[in-house]
């Protein structure tokens, strides 16, 4: 497609806001193919199968390129600091997801918006039945972080199968993201006196912790994906090999870095964020 020149895996890691802006567009083409193609059929889910072919180039790219990383770069701190890079591109590219489907689901009357995000919805009532209820706080942190992990088992498994099959969780996430903040952001329009205060509300009340967990979530998908094209290549012949002990190693890593974010991630949820909001 034309815009997979647009940003190439050195100039995503250069420039982050260009790469807000792709996933933006990506957003944006995605939305207008589901709500006129698709209206009728599912455009919930396709509004997240078109955003994530469209950011499959870029994302190979990115894998491929912070898996070779590892092979020319000797200490662990250099090379966790090239990922790092990766990581802000990952975390800008999902961003400009969210905020696109945001803006669109405010504009929205209310009975397409429950057309556009039905299953979204759902899912969203699903998650809160999981971690609310009659509960404390003890309790919820924990709800909250076995969810977490659960999502982020699945975008290790997806991305060491598929190499990019992590951004379609990814993507799904944003999107899920995307339709609990439009209905909060809906209902403090009200409150709040205006689209941009409930909206920014809405914005900031899921993104306090959310934010740490779409970081940690790209972590373990960047571990996943380094580890798959390693096999996929053959650089990884045995664990007496030098290179295959170092891919190891910085997946380990990796893996170890994620966890401990999604725990901060955990005690934001449940301690900090609601006193915020």
């Amino acid at each position: 497609m034309v815009l997979e020149g647009f940003v190439n895996a050195s100039d995503a890691e250069k420039r982050p806001l260009k790469v807000f802006l792709l996933g933006s567009i990506y957003a944006l083409i995605a939305s207008v193919l589901a709500l006129t193609v698709f209206k009728n059929n599912n455009p919930a889910l396709m509004l997240v199968f078109f955003t994530t072919l469209a950011s499959v180039p870029l994302i190979n790219n990115l894998m491929r390129k912070e898996e070779e990383a590892d092979k020319i770069l000797d200490s662990e701190k250099n090379i966790l600091k090239e990922h790092s890079k990766a990581i802000e591109a990952f975390t800008f590219l999902f961003l400009g997801f969210l905020i696109t489907f945001v803006l669109i689901g405010v504009l929205m009357p209310n009975d397409l918006l429950n057309k556009t995000f039905d299953v979204q919805i759902n899912e969203i009532g699903r998650i809160n039945a999981a971690v609310s209820g009659n509960v404390q706080q003890g309790s919820l942190f924990e709800r909250i972080l076995m969810n977490n992990l659960r999502v982020s088992a699945f975008v290790l498994i997806f991305s060491l199968i598929y190499g990019f099959g992590a951004i379609y969780i990814l993507a799904w996430n944003a999107s899920v993201i995307a339709a609990a903040t439009i209905l909060l952001a809906k209902t403090k329009t009200v409150v709040l006196s205006g689209i941009v205060s409930g909206t920014a509300y809405a914005i900031g009340r899921y993104m306090t912790h959310g934010l740490f967990e779409i970081i940690a979530y790209f972590t373990v998908a960047l571990a996943g994906g380094i580890l798959s094209y390693a096999i996929l290549k053959k650089d990884i012949s045995g664990f007496k090999d030098i290179y295959s002990k170092k891919i190891m190693k910085d997946v380990g890593y990796l893996i170890l870095i994620s966890l401990g974010i999604l725990i901060f991630a955990a005690y934001v949820e449940t301690y900090i964020t609601p006193k915020l909001f």
